[in-house]
């Protein structure tokens, strides 16, 4: 069986030799874990940090920020089981993303960035290697932009805009633009849009 709950309780029974009596459930389906033991639901990211992924809480806001990309709505206020999925559906792109963080990179640049590497991964790459870099890029790098646009963001809806622009500069990347302006484009987003449309539920 699998031992959901109480693993330091039962520690700390073996080392002081005691007997205790305590309540035993069996049978319980994995996602009451979500809500078991804590007295309130647990975060996407501790119980991804309990099953033991690492990042769990960067791992839940990329997963979040992906499925946003992906539906064209926010997710403000989804529960923590909602997250897992999100994670679930995003969980090779997001491993290649986390693979490619930096203490200075903002989570929702590199959750844009791992949304567009399965059909742009030269691309993807690039944006992140030219986001970290310690070369300052030209006034009208599409790069450039999102990095200003990025430092004004302060809410999560600046945010998703940021991420649609780090979109936008990753198609332009891609196409070999190293300036113009890194707009929302519509036409960018939605090629990415329809890969992830097409995965999820293989």
């Amino acid at each position: 069986g699998r031992l959901f709950e109480g693993q330091h309780r039962l520690t700390a029974i073996v080392r002081s030799g005691c007997t205790v009596r305590m309540f035993v459930m069996r049978g319980c389906p994995p996602k009451s874990f979500i809500t078991s033991g804590s007295g309130q639901p647990r975060s996407a990211g501790q119980i991804l940090g309990i099953s033991g992924k690492k990042l769990g809480n960067r791992r839940s806001a990329m997963g979040r920020l992906m499925a946003s990309l992906r539906d064209g709505e926010p997710h403000a206020g989804v529960s923590a089981g909602r997250l897992l999925e999100f994670v679930d559906d995003f969980g090779e792109a997001i491993d290649w993303g986390l693979g490619r963080v930096t203490f200075k990179t903002r989570s929702y640049l590199v959750a844009a960035a791992a949304y567009a590497w399965p059909t742009s991964p030269a691309a993807a790459g690039e944006f992140l290697d030219q986001l970290t870099g310690a070369v300052d890029l030209p006034a009208g790098s599409p790069v450039r932009i999102v990095q200003q646009a990025s430092a004004k963001s302060r809410t999560w809806a600046d945010r998703r805009v940021v991420a649609r622009r780090a979109l936008s500069a990753i198609h332009a990347l891609e196409q070999g633009r190293t300036s113009g302006r890194a707009t929302v484009s519509s036409v960018s987003s939605a090629r990415y849009s329809a890969y992830w449309a097409s995965e999820v539920g293989k």
